[in-house]
């Protein structure tokens, strides 16, 4: 399809345009290479249908449409009858916060800060593992092979935490902080 206008042609190809002059052949635009999707880890204990079934289906809760309104709360539904694999860094941080499934949602976030400890939610870094230190150390979700993890995942992050941004160091480094007066120098010990 040509479209002729004003004083230039253009050519569609697809979803690509070509700019065709009178003097000159076409110039193709470079193709990009589309980025390969690499899924997230998830926990060993989780099988394959379980990854499949949704926080709603798995605590027997019954969310209709348009259950928690409209604006700012409607994500919680979303995210309750999403699949575990589907939830994102966002609403990981958003559950966690709210408190809303955490025995599927703390799993997935620990095996997910344990490769990026830094993992951005919707405030910036850290903020998945700030939600998962909120949950504070008496919370029943926390196994001790989940506290473990998280053993490793404070590691991980004390050791990287300046290479951030300042205002992002400052902060993390106040959440470590307090991770360690909730959690003792030893997470792996209740």
């Amino acid at each position: 399809m040509v479209i002729i206008g004003g004083r230039g042609r253009y050519r569609h190809y697809g979803t690509r345009r070509a700019a065709v002059s009178a003097r000159r052949a076409p110039v193709h635009l470079p193709r990009m290479a589309l980025p390969t999707f690499v899924p997230p880890p998830y926990p060993a204990e989780f099988d394959a249908e379980t990854l499949g079934r949704s926080i709603a289906e798995l605590d027997g809760l019954d969310i209709e449409k348009g259950a928690y309104g409209m604006g700012g709360v409607a994500w919680l539904a979303r995210a309750l009858v999403s699949s575990l694999r589907d939830l994102g860094p966002a609403e990981l941080r958003r559950l966690l916060a709210h408190g809303r499934g955490v025995r599927w949602t703390l799993p997935l976030a620990l095996v997910r800060l344990e490769r990026e400890p830094f993992l951005a939610g919707d405030y910036g870094p850290g903020d998945v593992l700030g939600a998962v230190l909120a949950l504070g150390p008496d919370d029943p979700a926390w196994s001790p092979a989940r506290r473990a993890l998280l053993a490793r995942v404070l590691d991980g992050a004390r050791s990287g935490v300046g290479a951030l941004a300042e205002p992002d160091r400052m902060r993390i480094a106040d959440d470590l902080d307090a991770a360690r007066e909730l959690f003792g120098p030893d997470p792996e010990r209740p």
